[in-house]
C-alpha cells in the first residue's frame, strides 16, 4: 500500500511513499518514494544549484522529516515537522 508525507513547515513539500519503511534505525524510519512513470526524485538545491537527488525520506520518532541519502545511509537535509498519512 501507499502513504504520503506532508511537511508542516514547507507547504510545497508533499510526497507519495510506499507505506512500509525500507530501513529501520534506532529512532528513524526510512521510506521510499512511489515508483512513477514521471520523474519524481526530490531535488535539493543550494543557491539555485542542484546538490542532490533523493528517492528516500526519513521520519524520526518526533515526526521530523529528512531527505535521506540511501547510498551513504545519512540524513541529507531537514524538511521540518511532517505528517504521515497512510492510504485507507
Amino acid at each position: 500500500m501507499f502513504a504520503s508525507i506532508q511537511s508542516e513547515q514547507f507547504c510545497d513539500f508533499y510526497c507519495r511513499i510506499n507505506e512500509n519503511p525500507v530501513h529501520t534505525y534506532k529512532n528513524i524510519l526510512v521510506y521510499e518514494l512511489v515508483d512513477s512513470a514521471f520523474p519524481n526524485d526530490i531535488i535539493k538545491k543550494v543557491n539555485g544549484e542542484v546538490v542532490g537527488k533523493f528517492k528516500h525520506i526519513a521520519l524520526d520518532t518526533n515526526g521530523n522529516g529528512y531527505l535521506f541519502d540511501f547510498i551513504n545511509k545519512t540524513l541529507a537535509g531537514s524538511v521540518g515537522k511532517c505528517e504521515y498519512t497512510a492510504d485507507r
